[in-house]
């Protein structure tokens, strides 16, 4: 299986179970999830955001708050946020957000058969209404039946 190294802004493959690997920024071929930028002055907080990032990852449709994404990271909720800011300009939760509606967007595109509230619920969205308005508040355009 080759492997790619995937960048902050391109939409997710597959499904978030599809992901896979030792290493928790390479993905199979076609599958992307964002990957931090490392600050040049701050590795310390390059680690966090790099824990942080492969954690949401592998946790993306699952229940996640800044709490768990510090924790995972062994770092305050506080230093998650900073580093995400720092990496990203936005919080850990923010990001979260982005990649799931990145995700959706990503399998909408590859597939139409499946319904949306199935394809957004194994994305970690839980209310159709709400999805709808962020994805339209993020892509300007409404996501589809």
């Amino acid at each position: 299986m080759t492997a790619q190294r995937s960048s902050f802004g391109s939409p997710p493959s597959g499904t978030p179970n599809d992901r896979s690997g030792d290493d928790p920024n390479v993905y199979p071929a076609g599958a992307t999830s964002p990957q931090p930028v490392p600050a040049a002055d701050d590795d310390a907080m390059s680690d966090c955001v790099v824990a942080s990032v492969a954690y949401i990852s592998t946790h993306v449709a699952g229940p996640l708050t800044t709490e768990t994404i510090a924790r995972a990271a062994g770092v305050s909720p506080g230093e998650s946020e900073r580093g995400f800011r720092t990496q990203f300009g936005i919080s850990p939760m923010q990001y979260v957000h982005r990649l799931r509606l990145e995700g959706v967007r990503a399998e909408r595109q590859s597939t139409t058969d499946e319904p949306l509230a199935a394809i957004i619920g194994r994305w970690g969205f839980v209310h159709v209404g709400r999805f709808a308005e962020a994805y339209s508040r993020r892509y300007g355009a409404r996501p589809g039946p």
